[in-house]
């Protein structure tokens, strides 16, 4: 609010939903409404750390092996195999996309790893089932066409029917990408009100 001077509608996609969510709970005044896109599961998000977890960082964290395993996880040829499966609808991935997420993966040198290493584990996980059911912002999930999909809107619409959904065609995981148009159509949609 000091800078802005006034509520925003916030967006967050995917493992961000959540911390959007609490954001959003812990400090209401400075959110109009929050806009989830194909927001994590609530059961995902309620996994903790634990001693598997703890191994598991270790073993990330170590300097030369740890770099080893991010650099083989983040490599170009296993980042279209992920980006094709569960990202685009047709496994067709923009080119430009598929560099900025390569290049990003890697900008900061081995450092890069701690916060795959954080998501991996679990320690960027929270419970947000309280935080759902109790919020009075106007929440509102655009999601595309994937498996699961519509289990993860009904576990957020028992905690809250309230929140609004749409689903858009021909796109999985990143709506914002394949289908922009229709995207931003919503968002206007959702926020014309508030404009």
């Amino acid at each position: 609010m000091n800078v802005i001077h006034k509520r925003v509608t916030i967006v967050a996609t995917g493992d961000s939903a959540p911390f959007v969510v609490m954001s959003s709970y812990i400090n209401s005044l400075i959110y109009n409404n929050v806009i989830l896109v194909n927001p994590e599961s609530i059961k995902k998000a309620m996994k903790n750390p634990n001693k598997r977890s703890n191994i598991r960082r270790f073993l990330l964290n170590m300097p030369i092996l740890g770099t080893m395993l991010y650099n083989i996880f983040m490599n170009r040829p296993n980042l279209e195999k992920i980006f094709s499966k569960e990202c685009f609808d047709k496994g067709i991935i923009p080119i430009d996309i598929m560099n900025a997420y390569h290049e990003n993966a890697h900008l900061s040198g081995s450092s890069a790893k701690y916060l795959f290493t954080s998501t991996q584990c679990h320690y960027t996980t929270s419970s947000i089932s309280k935080a759902l059911s109790e919020s009075d912002l106007c929440i509102y999930i655009i999601s595309g066409q994937q498996k699961n999909n519509d289990e993860t809107i009904y576990e957020y619409l028992s905690l809250n029917p309230a929140i609004e959904t749409t689903i858009i065609d021909n796109c999985k995981h990143l709506p914002q990408i394949e289908e922009p148009e229709e995207f931003v159509k919503q968002i206007h949609l959702f926020t014309a009100e508030y404009d």
